[in-house]
This record gives structure tokens, sequence and C-alpha cells, in this order.
């Protein structure tokens, strides 16, 4: 774990049963939103994919991937044991809704470098919890090179840090165990979605100001 620039790194937080859980989440929920029947698509495919969740942007999750996002808290609430960060708060809390993206990279992926704008009305901070499956993946954040090996997670203020992909590595991965359709990485994210107005209950779906510049993807040929 690296402190003091606003990004934690937890090096094998879920084991390879849980990485199996993970892929087999996203993937059921990426068919059943789709109406894709197979994945000849992404087995052709040497750039990224973001995968079918059901939602629209800012929408909760926590029904549709209940253990990505229990994952994603799990690792919310770690950080905010080690450094109690103000915004964490809600996130933490059970009933608090976080919404997401699941994005399948092939060789030739990456993302620019950037920072996200809020998602919210007056938001200062915007954390993510990013879990990795797969392929190790070059991750920046700020003037660091992460390499995110599968079953890692880093948390981060993405806001403040710095962040994007630089490339996928071509390792030695089972990925059929994995149940990925091909040799590839699979990143979660996840964040805080929006609220009602009493802060209490969770909107299932609704379009979050500023979306557009969470995560934009550019693939490289």
């Amino acid at each position: 774990m690296k402190e003091g620039c606003l990004y934690f790194v937890f090096r094998s937080f879920f084991s390879f049963d849980e990485q199996k859980k993970l892929v087999r989440e996203a993937l059921d929920c990426h068919h059943m939103n789709s109406g894709d029947s197979n994945w000849e698509d992404l087995r052709i495919s040497t750039s990224s994919r973001k995968l079918a969740l059901g939602i629209s942007t800012g929408g909760d999750l926590t029904s549709t991937l209940p253990f990505a996002v229990a994952l994603a808290r799990k690792a919310f609430r770690k950080v905010f044991e080690k450094k109690d960060f103000e915004a964490l708060k809600e996130v933490c809390r059970e009933d608090a809704p976080l919404t997401g993206l699941a994005l399948l990279y092939g060789p030739n992926a990456s993302m620019p470098a950037h920072y996200d704008s809020p998602t919210q009305p007056g938001q200062r901070e915007e954390w993510l919890a990013l879990a990795t499956v797969g392929n190790t993946v070059s991750f920046r954040c700020n003037d660091d090179v992460l390499e995110l090996k599968s079953g890692d997670v880093v948390v981060f203020d993405s806001m403040a840090v710095l962040h994007g992909v630089e490339g996928v590595a071509e390792d030695d991965v089972d990925y059929q165990r994995l149940g990925l359709p091909i040799a590839s990485r699979l990143g979660t994210l996840f964040w805080q979605g929006r609220m009602k107005l009493n802060n209490r209950s969770p909107v299932t779906a609704s379009v979050v100001d500023g979306v557009g510049n969470l995560f934009v993807e550019s693939d490289c040929e």
C-alpha cells in the first residue's frame, strides 16, 4: 500500500477463485444486458470493450454485481481504516449505492492519463476502487506506473490522481480457467452512485452530469 499520494495499492487482494467469480458475474451481466449469445466479437478484438451492465451511469450496481460491489466496498473500508478521508465515510456504508464500469482490455488497449471530473454537484473528491483480473496492466498513478497483476486492487481519488492505462502485458495467465473470453485483462471500477435527496435511498438508474470525462477510452493500434 502506498500512501501520501491519494492512492493505495493492495496486492493479491482477492483469491483466484474470487477472480473467477468476479469474471463470471461481469460476463453474465453483460450477456443479460447486451443480448450477445457468444463471445466471438471479443475473441477477435485486440483493443478494449466496455461491458454492458444494464444501467445508466450513476445507477446502483449493488444488486446487479453483488460480489464485485462487496469487493470494492471492502477495499474502500481498508483505506478508511488507515486514513479517515471524509469522502469515504458515505461510500463505506452498506446502503450507499455504488456505480461503475467493467472494461475488457485486449493486448493493444490503452487509456490516456487524465483526471476525472466530478460526477455530482459540488464534489471535490471522487474515490474509485479498481480491481483487475487477467493479464498484468501498467497503470499510471501520478508519476508512478504500477504493474497491477491479477487479483490486485488500487483505490484512489480520481480527481486528484493522474491515472491511465499505459499498456497490457502478454502474461502467461490461464485466462480460460479465469473464464475470460480472450487473453485479456478485466478491470472493474466502482465509485459512489447518485443518492436520492434524503441521502439514504439509492437510485437504481440515473444519468450523472460530467460522466463523459470519466475513464475516456483510447485504443492504440
